[in-house]
């Protein structure tokens, strides 16, 4: 069963029909957005403090990389964080690709590069989708694939999760 509040859910765990959810150009979408902008703007300058203020106290946390890691709260966001910054010490976050609001959700498309602990460059494809309101990330959710890293480092140049 998926966690309550994650955006994982299983097929069995689905609620029922899916879920559309259509645009409306109204204030949550600029009020997400405004959000988005302020997480990555901190993540560029690498200021964990002001990308963790974002966050409600009870939002949850999803990092769908392998092995995935759910959680709730600020801590669990510090900890991905702090995953990140492991794996890419020297990264440098690169201009979005793509970002979208809808109503209180924005979903922005990013590539990661740095250079993993052996010294070896890499980048990371991620999908990050954040739930805003009222200012604060509710819901964060990263997707990631880590055999895009394995197969530009091999599986020695990464630390263990």
């Amino acid at each position: 069963a998926s966690p309550a509040g994650s955006f994982r859910a299983a097929p069995a765990d689905a609620p029922g029909a899916m879920e559309v959810i259509v645009s409306a150009g109204g204030p949550d979408e600029a009020q997400g957005l405004a959000a988005a902008k302020t997480l990555y703007d901190a993540l560029e300058a690498k200021k964990e403090p002001a990308t963790t203020a974002l966050f409600d106290g009870a939002a949850t946390v999803d990092d769908f990389a392998i092995p995935p890691r759910v959680g709730k709260g600020p801590g669990t966001w510090k900890a991905l964080y702090a995953s990140w910054l492991g794996n890419f010490g020297s990264y440098t976050q690169l201009p979005l690709y793509n970002q979208l609001a809808v109503n209180d959700y924005v979903i922005s498309e990013r590539v990661l590069k740095g250079t993993v602990p052996l010294g070896s460059p890499v980048s990371l494809h991620c999908i990050d989708i954040a739930q805003v309101k009222d200012g604060k990330i509710v819901h964060f959710g990263s997707w990631s694939n880590t055999l895009e890293l394995v197969a530009q480092v091999g599986k020695r140049g990464l630390r263990k999760p």
